[in-house]
């Protein structure tokens, strides 16, 4: 489906909506938002881009609807993109400290986890990081640390006693 850029025609812009609708509905799903405001949004993109003169194409309707509900979502936010990825990082490490002092669903409070991490060695502190919560392997850490898999071992060994000892 295309449309001749900036014709204005009611009706070309009235086919584009079901596409916008299930833009809105992804959006709304994506950033647990409200449809209707994910649905305004894109309508007033789908009219800027007519009235800008922008042809009308599957592609750019969709890129630029879509980018157009992102960026409401992140100018109503409460916190920055970054606050949000470090709460979400808190997280995994918070639940990766109850994995690792065996305390599985135990509840530890945030405070706790701070203590336990603040105990920790920089180098330790890494390497539960980069193994535990990011998945990577001995050798790779290894190698960014500057030691072998049999010290990276040992380093978080070392490290998982501290945090069993520090929550008993």
């Amino acid at each position: 489906m295309e449309s001749q850029a900036g014709t204005g025609s009611e009706s070309d812009l009235v086919a584009w909506l079901p596409r916008v609708r299930s833009l809105a509905m992804r959006a709304a799903r994506v950033f647990k938002a409200d449809i209707e405001d994910m649905y305004s949004v894109g309508a007033v993109a789908l009219v800027d881009m007519d009235r800008r003169g922008v042809t009308l194409r599957y592609s750019t309707v969709t890129t630029r609807c879509y980018g157009a509900m992102v960026d409401h979502v992140r100018r109503m936010a409460p916190i920055t993109r970054r606050g949000l990825q470090l709460g979400h990082e808190f997280k995994r490490a918070h639940v990766a400290l109850h994995d690792l002092a065996g305390k599985g669903a135990c509840p530890v409070s945030s405070l706790d986890c701070q203590r336990m991490l603040r105990d920790l060695t920089p180098r330790q502190a890494t390497i539960l990081r980069l193994y535990d919560v990011e998945g990577w392997g001995l050798r790779e850490i290894g190698e960014r640390i500057g030691v072998g898999e049999a010290r990276v071992c040992q380093l978080r060994k070392d490290a998982l006693r501290k945090i069993r000892e520090a929550a008993a």
